[in-house]
């Protein structure tokens, strides 16, 4: 993880674009984690104005750091990075029951 976030250090238009590609990976296993009974969305974002809103809202956010801290796109990349890999691992841990 620590080479994956290296490599984007220096590159704001790649993490930007990694960043809200990684929050759709986050929404997708989400929601089949909740349909699968395996989890419950906790995010009250997402319970108020559903999927749509939270990767709109991550979208404008991600692409204000851009334009004013690009350098700090790093830190929502590693945690979303973090995020896909709690995913994979409960996929793995728990089995894959599809809804």
């Amino acid at each position: 993880m620590a080479w994956v976030l290296r490599q984007w250090q220096g590159r704001p238009l790649q993490l930007l674009i990694a960043v809200n590609l990684l929050n759709i990976v986050d929404a997708v296993m989400t929601t089949l984690a909740v349909r699968s009974g395996g989890a419950v969305e906790a995010n009250p974002l997402v319970r108020f104005g559903g999927l749509p809103l939270k990767i709109a809202l991550v979208g404008v956010l991600t692409w204000l750091l851009y334009r004013r801290r690009p350098a700090s796109l790093v830190w929502p990349a590693a945690a979303l990075l973090w995020v896909a890999c709690y995913h994979v691992g409960g996929i793995l841990v728990n089995g894959w029951r599809p809804a």
